[in-house]
């Protein structure tokens, strides 16, 4: 069984200064209508699993009928997001939970002051509520990272924190 990612949109919540100059400043949306496409062709091409991403896939504003369309189809998906939304857009992901392979939360400091400095200011704390949820709904998450000069010397200390927090791990999830 095959993984398709999808970048639901080019939007983004953060402003993260590892991304090139305006990688994600556009407003761009894949229609659902050209997604209702894609999940009915993967799906018969023998695809059971969409892994969404961005920019930052929550804000797509039609979420909710795009994981209803990949449920119906009959496949698996997961997520890739910086946890900044991850409160309002929960529901949604529980609707569709039995099909939820995992969310990959975007960490990129096991310190705050570390993590908002390449996020931005209150990402650090938005992105623990957003684990928070994740471990009270028993929604599986793993985290990525972008590693860089800044951050490179607390990868143990982000491994550590990750599994304190209950992740499953690092990557795309199972």
């Amino acid at each position: 069984m095959g993984t398709v990612v999808i970048e639901l949109t080019n939007r983004c919540s953060l402003s993260c200064g590892h991304w090139l100059a305006g990688r994600h400043g556009g407003g761009e949306m894949l229609p659902p209508a050209i997604f209702a496409v894609l999940v009915r062709e993967a799906a018969g091409a023998g695809f059971g699993k969409f892994s969404f991403t961005g920019g930052e896939p929550t804000l797509h504003p039609q979420l909710g009928e795009i994981l209803r369309m990949t449920y119906a189809a009959g496949c698996r998906f997961g997520m890739v997001t910086n946890g900044w939304t991850f409160p309002a857009i929960n529901g949604k992901i529980l609707a569709y939970a039995d099909r939820l392979s995992h969310i990959t939360l975007s960490l990129d400091g096991a310190r705050r002051e570390t993590h908002d400095a390449l996020r931005g200011p209150g990402s650090f704390d938005r992105l623990m509520k957003a684990f928070s949820i994740g471990v009270a709904t028993g929604i599986p998450f793993t985290v990525n990272m972008t590693v860089n000069a800044r951050n490179r010397g607390e990868l143990g200390e982000a491994a550590g924190l990750v599994q304190d927090l209950g992740g499953r791990g690092c990557g795309s999830g199972r």
